[in-house]
């Protein structure tokens, strides 16, 4: 009986953790890893091209298949990915000001707007979400003020 209560505890638990995630705590899990890596000056644990744990965690399976490829894949010049895309930059990150906004959520599909200033510069990215059959929520695009992810990839396709 103990063993049953303790399995079923687990169970909850568990599913409490997926239930309990909003979009906007995804949003702030990647830039809590990703601002650690910064701070440490360490390598991305995300986008790094060496395990997929981060990507797979964060990013739905499109997503996340296009940025492994386009970390693993061995080609002349730079991927699609030559810059934070975390904070669209290719230059060190000087960071104030920085927010994670509340969702807007509609049906399975959520936005999640983030602002900040770096170096100065007031900058804001928008992260779209969708929840996966697990209801947690993960990544499935990020725009930039004039491009977005899936759409550099896309594009970068369509000069193959």
């Amino acid at each position: 009986m103990f063993k049953k209560i303790i399995a079923v505890s687990l169970l909850l638990l568990a599913a409490a953790a997926v239930f309990g995630q909003t979009p906007e705590k995804t949003v702030r899990d990647v830039y809590a890893v990703h601002l650690a890596d910064l701070k440490k000056e360490g390598e991305d644990r995300i986008v790094n091209g060496q395990s997929r744990q981060y990507l797979d965690r964060f990013f739905d399976k499109t997503l996340a298949d296009l940025i492994w490829k386009d970390m693993t894949t061995v080609r002349e010049g730079v991927g699609v990915i030559d810059f934070d895309i975390f904070f669209a930059t290719q230059d060190e990150v000087r960071l104030t000001n920085f927010r994670v906004w509340p969702a807007k959520i509609t049906g399975d599909r959520a936005e999640v707007r983030v602002t900040y200033n770096n170096w100065k510069i007031k900058s804001k990215i928008v992260y779209l979400l969708a929840r996966q059959t697990d209801r947690s929520w993960k990544i499935s695009d990020i725009k930039y003020d004039e491009y977005s992810l899936m759409k550099y990839f896309r594009d970068d396709e369509m000069q193959k």
